[in-house]
């Protein structure tokens, strides 16, 4: 019986965030042990020393945890590069590269998934292509909008 997590369209209060922390935590440190199939969330609620109840009040499953931390990962990679204006990433990207490198080495979720079998390169390939799609859009409509200045031809 597969049960949907509600979650309110509200901040999380700093009891929820301190246990989403507390999970995301154990699970890094579970996934550095194991294959993520291996990990119950028995032994995952235990490692972050909350009850089990208290799992499902966050994700359906580990799947669901592994695949919200990933969204998170996400949104945290497109922010770094939304600090870039299109003009600074005409320039070059290096800058942008060198955060985003510096990004998953800290990252230890994504390094425990490398470890053990989940595909990082994936991750970040699949990060890559909608960031790339979307950087690009941005600096076309960018340019659109200047060649339809007055006097920039």
């Amino acid at each position: 019986m597969s049960a949907e997590v509600e979650r309110p369209a509200r901040m999380e209060d700093r009891r929820g965030r301190r246990t989403r922390a507390q999970l995301r935590t154990a699970f890094t440190s579970l996934m550095a042990e194991k294959p993520i199939n291996q990990i119950t969330v028995r032994e995952l609620a235990d490692r972050a020393d909350v009850n089990r109840g208290t799992f499902y009040t966050h994700y359906r499953d580990i799947y669901d945890m592994l695949e919200q931390v990933e969204q998170e990962l996400l949104d945290e990679l497109t922010a770094v590069l939304d600090r870039y204006s299109a003009q600074e990433l005409r320039r070059g990207i290096r800058p942008v590269l060198e955060e985003v490198f510096c990004f998953v080495r800290e990252n230890a979720v994504a390094q425990e998934q490398d470890r053990n079998g989940g595909n990082i390169a994936e991750f970040l390939n699949r990060w890559l292509k909608f960031e790339t799609y979307r950087q690009i859009r941005c600096i076309s409509s960018h340019e659109d909008a200047e060649s339809e200045l007055p006097g920039s031809k």
